[in-house]
């Protein structure tokens, strides 16, 4: 059983994403003897290669330094010697919107085949309320092993943003969720190894409902302000004036709007929480508030475009200055701007991904339109007068409030702002 005075256990990390390959390089940088696992070989090929699949300020640093102190591996099945498993495989949503737990399910299956007794399972992935016990335990059980007796279960639901991932997850408090209090304790023994924040004991459902409230939250005040820019847009006045004034009051803080809530957490935990409440109208009506978005931006897009032009989608990051494209608006927009016999092309400094170029020239080349859909500070400092000579013709829609109009009024471009339908 794991102790923190003994770091001469292994623990296994299955899935090494945004989440599993932080963890599992601090985990290692803490003493432990780790083992990131991922069903996919060329990732595991090029981890094996000491290269980064992501990129994270400060990921490098404690990366290297685990493989080079030897307590960092990779496979792409789950060790049978491990003390702990935890699981960091992504749960999205299917199209209808219902819970997608397929790689749990898979993750699970895999770790119950090799699990001992006085092993420790946590799952880390973001779930519903209810779903490591529905998911897990009978797996536990198809091995004849009793969950919180032979296997200690817990769930500690991630709680990081791209871009800070290796300081939150060091600096950040933790919620750890226990089918029994003796489970929680096991789990918590692990994440004091490298947590300087505080940690919080709970049970299993409270810890799985904590991670989507914390979403939920903020996908509700999003979708508050983008209903704002559709109300200012409605009046003639500019949303950014009124958020920037309004947030003047000691206790208003209104998030910025954009063109769509991006990323793998906001714009897809609010689905676990109306599958266990569908009466659950808030949520409701906020997810359909950033499909309306979407449409809207779609539409402003449009209307500054004939039949058959080409704009430019600049960012495909769901938010700026990180790489993770995951539920991109800018492709969202790009897309919907194709189904309408628009010409599109993407342009983004920091993601590599199909069709994306960080070639800016390329890009933009022969556009009609520039749509800015990710606030990267590449592009507050775009010079309009550099731009324009490569376009057919000088348009640009700011969906996130980066440049500054005057200066590219000043060169002859149409400029129109998400929120505002003047920019006087």
């Amino acid at each position: 059983m794991l102790t923190m005075s003994d770091r001469s256990e292994r623990i296994c990390v299955v899935g090494l994403g945004y989440i599993g390959l932080p963890t599992a390089s601090i985990l290692a940088a803490s003493g432990f003897h780790v083992v990131g696992c991922d069903v996919d070989e060329e990732k595991i090929e090029v981890l094996k290669r000491r290269e980064l699949p992501i990129y994270e300020p400060g990921l490098r640093t404690i990366f290297e330094g685990a493989i080079g102190a030897d307590k960092l591996s990779f496979s792409t099945s789950p060790p049978r010697e491990a003390d702990a498993y935890i699981l960091c495989v992504p749960t999205p949503v299917s199209p209808d919107g219902s819970p997608n737990l397929s790689y749990l399910r898979e993750a699970a299956r895999a770790v119950a085949g090799v699990l001992e007794k006085g092993n420790l399972v946590v799952v880390e992935s973001t779930i519903y309320p209810g779903a490591t016990e529905e998911v897990l335990f009978p797996l536990l059980q198809e091995q004849g092993l009793e969950p919180g007796k032979d296997v200690f279960v817990a769930h500690c639901p991630e709680r990081v943003i791209p871009g800070h991932i290796i300081k939150e997850l060091i600096e950040n408090d933790r919620v750890i969720g226990g089918y029994t209090p003796e489970c929680a304790r096991q789990a918590e023994k692990i994440y004091r190894s490298f947590v300087e924040g505080k940690i919080f004991i709970t049970d299993l459902k409270t810890a799985e409902m904590v991670k989507l409230a914390e979403n939920t939250y903020r996908m509700v005040n999003i979708a508050l302000a983008m209903e704002f820019a559709l109300i200012a847009e409605h009046l003639g006045i500019n949303v950014w004036e009124v958020i920037t004034l309004a947030n003047r009051h000691p206790r208003v803080d209104i998030l910025n709007p954009g063109p769509g809530m991006g990323g793998h957490c906001l714009p897809v935990d609010p689905y676990f929480l109306l599958h266990v409440y569908k009466d659950a109208r808030v949520t409701h009506n906020a997810l359909q508030t950033n499909e309306i978005m979407l449409a809207h931006s779609t539409g402003l897009a449009t209307s500054m475009l004939s039949p058959g032009e080409k704009a430019t989608i600049l960012g495909v990051a769901y938010k700026g200055n990180v790489d993770d494209a995951r539920n991109s608006p800018g492709f969202a927009l790009g897309k919907r701007l194709k189904e309408k016999g628009f010409e599109v092309s993407y342009h983004d400094p920091h993601v590599k991904a199909e069709g994306v170029t960080n070639e800016l020239e390329k890009a933009i080349r022969h556009s009609h339109l520039l749509v800015v859909a990710a606030d990267h500070n590449e592009y507050r400092l775009l010079k309009p007068g550099e731009v324009a000579p490569l376009m057919k013709a000088r348009r640009i829609l700011d969906l996130r409030r980066v440049i500054d109009a005057a200066l590219w009024e000043a060169e002859g471009f149409e400029v129109r702002l998400l929120g505002a339908s003047s920019l006087k």
